[in-house]
């Protein structure tokens, strides 16, 4: 959902946003909105772009002739190649999307503009709304062809696309943990004050971490885990608290990982003992 509010902007920025949408494998809508506010020019390609196209009332669209970076004239042939460019670029837009070729080529070549209720009376808008919620309502159980496959309801993304995100993020930002980790012992046999002369902060972090769900791991593995995430810490800092006490500037600082606020299904038996600790 794109909640837009624009008087226009760079091409090749356009032209980048309108690529990415064409691509997203989720359906993407665009809502001008709040009313009083407009999608112009650029604005305009982006709103034809969406898969949903909505407007709140009392906003516009349209206006899209091509001007240079100060708002002047572009003259001579290089005026009436982004013209044709722009042209021909909104015509495909339309057409993928099943608007009203003809009315969108007008807000390019002759800087039409719409509001809101003449957009959606011209096929070029599928929605007039009040609010993002009222869209998400009236739109739900649409369906939208998104390449070569089509999506009906929320809960089908869900269902289908959501576990595929849950994996890439696993993946490349919490990293997976292969099966079969080896043991780990965390015991603190003892603190040589003679060696670290005084101890004013003790740095704690959860330290080992375990792939499956809630099912999947039997009560040892849980154990293995909480064992050194959470007592780990309890233990550390406990075996330092006599050299803690008689420093002036004491101070435990515990950390955790990426996997206390954003945990994946798969997660979860690092997740919960990384949020305890």
């Amino acid at each position: 959902m794109i909640e837009l509010a624009t008087p226009g902007g760079l091409v090749n920025s356009m032209r980048e946003i309108c690529t990415s949408m064409l691509g997203s494998e989720i359906p993407v809508a665009v809502y001008v909105a709040p009313a009083g506010s407009h999608a112009a020019s650029a604005g305009f390609f982006i709103l034809m772009a969406s898969d949903i196209a909505a407007m709140a009332p009392g906003t516009n669209t349209g206006a899209a002739a091509a001007v240079g970076g100060q708002g002047e004239e572009i003259e001579g042939t290089m005026g009436k190649k982004v013209q044709e460019d722009g042209a021909a670029y909104i015509r495909s837009l339309a057409s993928r999307k099943g608007r009203n070729i003809e009315m969108a080529e007008a807000a390019v070549l002759e800087a039409k503009s719409f509001s809101a209720e003449e957009a959606l009376e011209n096929n070029l808008i599928d929605r007039v709304v009040p609010s993002v919620t009222r869209l998400l309502v009236e739109i739900d159980g649409r369906e939208i062809e998104k390449n070569g496959r089509t999506v009906t309801t929320a809960g089908q993304w869900w269902k289908q696309r959501r576990p595929e995100i849950v994996e890439d993020f696993e993946r490349e930002v919490v990293g997976r943990i292969p099966r079969n980790v080896p043991k780990v012992e965390w015991i603190v046999t003892s603190i040589n004050r003679a060696q670290m002369g005084g101890i004013d902060v003790v740095a704690n972090n959860a330290g080992i971490g375990a792939q499956g769900t809630v099912a999947d791991n039997d009560d040892a593995e849980w154990l293995r885990v909480l064992d050194v995430n959470v007592l780990g810490i309890v233990r550390v800092t406990r075996a330092a608290l006599p050299y803690l006490r008689e420093s002036p500037h004491a101070a435990v600082v515990n950390t955790c990982s990426i996997a206390a606020t954003a945990g994946g299904c798969t997660q979860s038996t690092t997740s919960a003992p990384t949020v305890a600790a």
